[in-house]
């Protein structure tokens, strides 16, 4: 049986766009994707970010660095990508709380 270690290291940036346009095209996501994200501007550094957020292994550490790395002086000219960026960092709050309370 694989280990996350080795799971992690088969998962590669075409299965990340994948997951990610099944996560946009899911009727249940609807309110965080308005508008279709172009999965080809995806970083490594989302897939990271990410990847962390599967393994649950996210650390207010990680998250603190990601939102300062991608943050704007002005949150009204957005993009696509903002979307998945807010979908993910609610995701990983989420994880880090469920950590804090022991959940």
């Amino acid at each position: 049986m694989e280990d996350d270690g080795e799971k992690n290291k088969q998962y590669a940036p075409d299965d990340f766009r994948r997951e990610i346009e099944e996560l946009t095209g899911d009727p249940e996501n609807t309110g965080d994707f308005p508008e279709k994200i172009n999965t080809g501007d995806l970083t490594a550094e989302d897939m990271n970010f990410w990847i962390k957020i599967k393994d649950k292994s996210i650390t207010q550490t990680d998250l603190d660095q990601y939102i300062e790395k991608f943050s704007k002086k002005d949150p009204f000219q957005g993009n696509s990508m903002d979307y998945f960026r807010m979908f993910a960092v609610q995701r990983a709050q989420a994880i880090i709380g469920k950590k804090e309370l022991g959940i």
